[in-house]
């Protein structure tokens, strides 16, 4: 379980703040609270998300899924990024 460190500022702006936007507390019961002080790593061939609640403080994970959104001309280079079982379509 080796954790690798990826930089969430190297996402463009609009999905980055899509990504810290759009969480899951279970704490909460309560979905797009918001997360703080976000760390984008990778781990086990997933990609993740931490932060902290902007409600209650409490740790927040979400798991980032990329998928080409299809293969020709017009979306070559589009790309879908799902987080929490949402989906933001980049360009």
């Amino acid at each position: 379980m080796m954790r690798s460190h990826r930089n969430l500022l190297d996402r463009p702006h609009d999905e980055r703040r899509w990504i810290v936007e759009n969480t899951w507390c279970d704490a909460c019961g309560e979905a797009d609270l918001g997360m703080s002080a976000p760390q984008e790593y990778e781990e086990d061939g997933g990609i993740y998300v931490d932060g902290t609640c902007k409600r209650c403080g409490r740790m927040v994970r979400s798991e980032i899924t990329e998928k080409d959104a299809g293969s020709h001309a017009a979306a070559a280079d589009a790309r879908r990024v799902r987080v929490s079982g949402k989906t933001l379509r980049d360009r």
